[in-house]
């Protein structure tokens, strides 16, 4: 057998098993997608936190949200000018409309900065946020209060700060309102991850790939969480209070060097909210996710205990971690996030707070 020939028969054997792959892979793909179809894993639909909205409607915000594109240069964002129907992303990446230019107009401006719960994770529509809703009040009122978006899901503390001290400072707020405090409670990690060269490939990038988001779902997100022993871990729980508590007082002071005010809320969860818990909150209370941990409590209240010595470097500081007391209704639809009904009742306290501060 001559080389040639067998350099063919490699050549051969190594198409057939590419190919081999690619029908592999391409199968995976399409069992990955019939799963999305078939069980769009967004754990607030059929939630009765969302009895009474209408299932396609679930299902639409379930897939807009699967569908935003993300990039991480330095912190997670999300790419801007993304259009659906239930999330629009505007020029500067921030949920809901064109912010308005300040040279043009001389309305009060104010940017809610948080994770998840502050852009509206579950939210019907941009209005339907808390920003969204708290914009409405202040509409109401007639006062000219332009109120910005700029929650980002997964943001915590470092994010806040880094978000407000190289983007929101540029763009001549009056009063930044930060919304925290869960996501600093449950990360596993104190400081942010850190990207290798100039070059990579963010799997967040890459949305029309679905067989790694659905693994993810499957078999990652579930197990994510820390679940350690509060008394072996308690240096780690206090440098984690510390580390949020120093983060809002660099916000606070470059806020103030700029003449900006600042507010900074804790947030409701649903351990900590003192509700009447429906079917589906109590059933979410007895898991032992994220949220319930002791760890997790154990950092989320002590960081309520930092409240009080920010008062020198903040304007304001409000706790509404039981903003939901003995409310029966349905809310929450996880340890976390709560509906349209639950936005509302935090920005109409949010109203209450800010508004003598415009």
């Amino acid at each position: 057998m001559s080389v040639q020939t067998v350099h063919i028969s490699l050549l051969k054997q190594f198409l057939i098993g590419f190919l081999l792959l690619l029908v592999i892979l391409i199968a995976i793909e399409g069992i990955a997608r019939f799963y999305e179809s078939q069980e769009l894993p967004c754990h607030f639909i059929g939630k009765d936190a969302f009895g009474e909205i209408d299932s396609s409607i679930q299902k639409q915000v379930c897939n807009d949200s699967r569908n935003l594109l993300w990039t991480e240069p330095d912190i997670l964002r999300y790419i801007p000018d993304q259009h659906f129907d239930t999330i629009n992303i505007n020029s500067y990446g921030f949920r809901g409309p064109e912010i308005i230019d300040k040279n043009s107009d001389d309305a009060f401006r104010i940017f809610i900065v948080g994770g998840s719960t502050t852009f509206g994770s579950g939210s019907t529509s941009d209005n339907e946020t808390i920003p969204g809703q708290l914009q409405q009040f202040f509409n109401q009122h007639e006062k000219n209060v332009e109120v910005i978006n700029a929650g980002i899901g997964s943001g915590y503390s470092y994010t806040e700060k880094f978000l407000i001290k190289n983007d929101l400072i540029n763009l001549n707020p009056d009063l930044i309102l930060v919304y925290t405090g869960g996501n600093d409670s449950h990360r596993p990690i104190i400081y942010p991850t850190v990207t290798v060269g100039d070059y990579g490939i963010n799997i967040k990038d890459i949305r029309f790939w679905r067989t790694p988001f659905v693994i993810s779902d499957l078999f990652i997100e579930t197990t994510r969480y820390e679940t350690t022993n509060v008394e072996l871990d308690r240096d780690f729980i206090n440098k984690k209070i510390t580390f949020w508590k120093n983060n809002m007082n660099d916000i606070c002071k470059t806020a103030s060097e700029n003449d900006i005010k600042t507010i900074v809320t804790l947030h409701p969860i649903l351990a900590t909210s003192e509700k009447i818990f429906s079917n589906d909150e109590s059933e979410y209370m007895k898991k032992d996710d994220f949220q319930t941990t002791d760890v997790v409590l154990e950092i989320f209240n002590g960081i309520g205990t930092q409240l009080p010595q920010l008062e020198t470097s903040c304007d304001v500081t409000a706790d509404l971690r039981n903003i939901f007391k003995n409310n029966p209704e349905p809310i929450f639809f996880d340890e976390a996030h709560i509906n349209n009904e639950g936005n509302k009742i935090v920005a109409q306290k949010l109203f209450e707070i800010i508004d003598p501060h415009v």
